[in-house]
């Protein structure tokens, strides 16, 4: 079958007809089977090259979803299809129905995705000072430069009626140049949390094709925050 061609009707019974009574959809592993699948699992951890090599092969790859928009009565038909005894789990309790994490038991989950173990941990960056001059009148002008809009998303500020986020588009926060300096709605904030090189240069690209007008302004203001920083740097030197 060629990419994009869909199935008639009568194909389509053909093909669940040839399914039916299929014994792999019948059959149910006994308990003594799962238990030894279950220890033959239990504390296997993948290697960094078989990692790799997944997330390469996925790599590229397009959801068949996306950009797709569903319509209001195909949502109520999947949701339907999944509710009440339609529903594959319906009837079963989960093997913590009626149980409560202790406090103890709590806190061990939140330490396990604690700092270092956590997998976005990138040594404490989060809990570096910001420069001085990164104050709310900088965060203002940048803003009226971005016209209140996220650079990501295009949304107005108006809309979730808060001031945007400024993002440091090389992520250090010291360098406070009005050109390292990008609005940005919350939600979109944290996307850029993982794969920085790529918004870096994403926002570096934004930046080279910024009208004139907006370019003298931050021309301007650079020139101030570098005698701000000699300044600073003559004071912590006496």
């Amino acid at each position: 079958m060629r990419k994009g061609q869909r199935c008639s009707d009568e194909t389509k019974r053909k093909i669940s007809d040839a399914m039916m009574g299929n014994r792999n959809q019948e059959k149910h592993r006994s308990k003594e089977t799962r238990e030894k699948i279950s220890r033959g699992l239990k504390g296997r951890t993948l290697s960094e090259e078989h990692i790799r090599k997944s997330a390469e092969s996925r790599r590229g790859q397009m959801p068949w979803n996306k950009g797709r928009k569903m319509s209001g009565e195909y949502r109520k038909n999947v949701s339907d299809s999944k509710k009440g005894p339609k529903n594959p789990n319906y009837g079963k309790k989960t093997w913590m129905f009626g149980k409560h994490h202790s406090i103890e038991s709590r806190k061990l989950i939140s330490d396990a995705s604690r700092g270092e173990n956590h997998p976005n941990w990138l040594g404490g960056k989060s809990f570096e000072p910001y420069g001085v001059e990164f104050n709310e009148e900088l965060r203002k002008l940048v803003r009226k430069r971005d016209n209140h809009q996220c650079q990501i998303c295009g949304i107005h500020r108006e809309k979730p009626q808060i001031a945007l986020n400024v993002h440091h588009i090389d992520y250090c926060k010291t360098n406070n140049s009005i050109d390292n300096l990008v609005s940005l709605c919350g939600s979109c904030h944290t996307k850029t949390n993982v794969n920085r090189d790529e918004w870096s240069v994403h926002f570096k690209e934004i930046m080279a094709f910024l009208p004139l007008s907006h370019r003298e302004g931050c021309e301007i203001r650079n020139d101030v925050l570098r005698c701000v920083d000699q300044i600073v740097s003559a004071l912590e030197e006496v």
